[in-house]
């Protein structure tokens, strides 16, 4: 999808200007190369618009091989993550682009 492809360069020239790397959102030891959906793809797959909204980089992060696969799927994961996307992107960022997805498409991701 080019539209994901493009909001992944934005992700990481973002990362870049503001903390000098493109290392993992979660770990910061190894490079960030997996454009990771927090509101994960299995639950916009019947809707495009859904889909494309699940692609927000403020909704999203760069994450590892390792943490994408062991830590993002889990509750504590999702937490980070969003913590993460608020302190680069603003709250009222984070929780717009979040809010496009309607809560049944979310599953209890929120932003407290």
């Amino acid at each position: 999808n080019i539209q994901r492809l493009n909001n992944k360069a934005e992700a990481m020239a973002l990362r870049k200007a503001l903390r000098g790397d493109n290392l993992c959102d979660i770990c910061r030891l190894r490079v960030g190369s997996e454009y990771h959906e927090i509101v994960p793809r299995s639950k916009t797959i019947a809707r495009d618009d859904l889909r494309e909204a699940s692609f927000a980089p403020e909704i999203c992060s760069l994450l590892c091989r390792e943490c994408h696969d062991k830590i993002a799927p889990t509750k504590r994961g999702i937490e980070l993550l969003l913590e993460c996307n608020i302190n680069l992107y603003g709250k009222a960022k984070v929780k717009t682009a979040l809010e496009k997805i309607p809560d049944r498409f979310r599953l209890g991701i929120e932003i407290r």
